[in-house]
């Protein structure tokens, strides 16, 4: 079964939704926008003018104001493409490389 553009940006924006940060919900409510950037390219910008920290969220980093720990959401953006691109695979009956 294929699936049009739209509806692979909707599985992507879902599994970021899923696994974004909650800490003050801002980004997972208004940081994850689906957007169409030319007639046959759309994907999910993260952060934008209501969330410009939103990047930030999923880089590596070590803060001395919290005692030298650790991001402890690196990485989530990553692990929730991956997932939405499983679930796309699985979907069209292709493959993840």
């Amino acid at each position: 079964m294929g699936l049009t553009l739209f509806q692979m940006t909707n599985i992507l924006h879902k599994h970021l939704y899923r696994d974004c940060p909650v800490d003050t919900e801002n980004l997972h409510d208004r940081g994850l926008v689906k957007k169409q950037f030319g007639p046959n390219s759309m994907g999910v910008e993260m952060g934008g003018p209501l969330a410009p920290y939103g990047p930030i969220t999923t880089l590596p980093w070590v803060s001395p104001h919290w005692n030298g720990k650790r991001n402890p959401h690196e990485g989530w953006a990553k692990r929730a493409a991956n997932a939405a691109a499983e679930e796309i695979a699985s979907t069209t009956g292709g493959r993840v490389a």
